[in-house]
């Protein structure tokens, strides 16, 4: 069951602002409690606050930004790569086949990718109760 305080997230305590962070990071309840000095359950009622999870997902959204632009930049580095090799004359032709095959692979694996994005950023701002919802949704969808 979700509280809705209504508090924003800027105005956290600083024991629920950390908690946020460890959640957004993966910790677990028990990890949260003792890095946080709290006991275990209240942990359990703080990732139903609405407060909490807003920042929670700002975390994640941080994280995620931070991580699409170092793989950005490591994709481009891997592309040009595969680029030089692909177009190296002196490379034997079965190399240079294969960096083109690379290439191919990476852009249909891409456009797969994206589709499915574009499905989880239409759901991106929901409550832990509306995100539960959706992942029933979609997994009555994939069963049938």
């Amino acid at each position: 069951m979700s509280r809705n305080t209504g508090r924003d997230s800027h105005v956290l305590q600083p024991k629920h602002a950390q908690a946020a962070s460890l959640m957004a990071a993966g910790s677990t309840n028990k990890e949260i409690a003792t890095l946080v000095s709290v006991d275990e359950s209240t942990i359990c009622r703080w990732r139903d606050r609405d407060d909490i999870a807003r920042e929670v997902t700002r975390h994640q959204a941080h994280m995620a930004k931070g991580l699409r632009a170092r793989l950005t930049n490591a994709a481009d580095k891997a592309v040009s790569c595969i680029v030089s090799i692909m177009e190296d004359e002196e490379v034997d032709p079965a190399v240079r086949l294969q960096a083109a095959e690379a290439v191919l692979n990476r852009v249909l694996d891409s456009t797969q990718v994206l589709a499915g994005s574009v499905h989880l950023h239409q759901h991106q701002h929901q409550t832990p109760a509306e995100a539960k919802a959706t992942v029933r949704e979609i997994r009555a969808k994939e069963s049938t």
